[in-house]
């Protein structure tokens, strides 16, 4: 955190270590001081509320239980969306975005570490056309994690449905490529790629760490077509990308 410039720290994390710097001050404003506290407390009890939402349904799945393989990165999944979607009504999107997460973490973990190629090459191709009734082809781990995440598809298409008007489920489908394989990392290539220390190399992606900065602040700043919520998500995405 002390390591950091300001604007790249996550602005709920900055409050609370702004609430035990400020209380020392000599002008200090008590009222101030203690609504700030209260802001606090009330919106890490909402996050809670939250977490024991998404905790309850991922016991429904099973899927830590019919999966022991898959890392259970729950907890992780969800602190990452509060750093991006911290404001206390973006419950819904925090929720959502931690059940993604998750399932991202799990389908990694089939490809990196349990299924076979056989077995991965049939699962890529049930997941491109989306079938639902392909998956007795797949073996029993796969149609556990495809059913659940299929579950999860329809039931977040719904709410989006029925609260905003909009049908998503097309452009849930449009699935240009998956991915699969570890992906190396930015230090790690750099160094493949030029022969560069391990210093050079972080000093390097430090750098254009510093200058994606200045383009993000520059297009900040400018005439953005997107709305102000979208630029700040977008900043608290790159924010927590160091944070974590």
């Amino acid at each position: 955190m002390v390591s950091l410039s300001l604007h790249w720290t996550i602005p709920r994390a900055e409050a609370r270590w702004f609430i035990n710097i400020y209380k020392d001050r000599p002008d200090m404003n008590q009222i101030l001081l203690e609504l700030a506290k209260l802001d606090f407390n009330i919106v890490q009890a909402k996050y809670q509320q939250e977490l024991k939402h998404v905790s309850r349904w991922w016991k429904r799945t099973c899927i830590a239980e019919k999966l022991p393989f898959a890392r259970d990165r729950l907890v992780e999944c969800f602190f990452w969306n509060i750093g991006v979607l911290f404001e206390p009504h973006y419950g819904f999107s925090r929720i959502d975005a931690t059940k993604v997460n998750v399932f991202i973490t799990i389908m990694d973990d089939i490809y990196d570490v349990y299924g076979t190629f056989q077995e991965l090459e049939l699962f890529t191709f049930i997941i491109e056309r989306w079938d639902v009734s392909a998956i007795e082809r797949l073996p029993n781990y796969m149609q556990i994690f495809y059913l659940a995440l299929n579950n999860f598809i329809n039931e977040m298409a719904y709410d989006v449905l029925r609260e905003k008007g909009i049908v998503i489920i097309p452009y849930l489908r449009k699935v240009d490529e998956l991915e699969r394989g570890d992906v190396p990392k930015s230090i790690q290539c750099y160094m493949n790629e030029t022969g560069a220390s391990k210093d050079e190399s972080c000093k390097h992606i430090r750098f254009l760490i510093c200058e994606t900065w200045k383009k993000i602040n520059k297009d900040r700043d400018a005439n953005c077509p997107f709305s102000q919520t979208f630029i700040e998500i977008a900043l608290n995405l790159a924010r927590m990308a160091q944070y974590m």
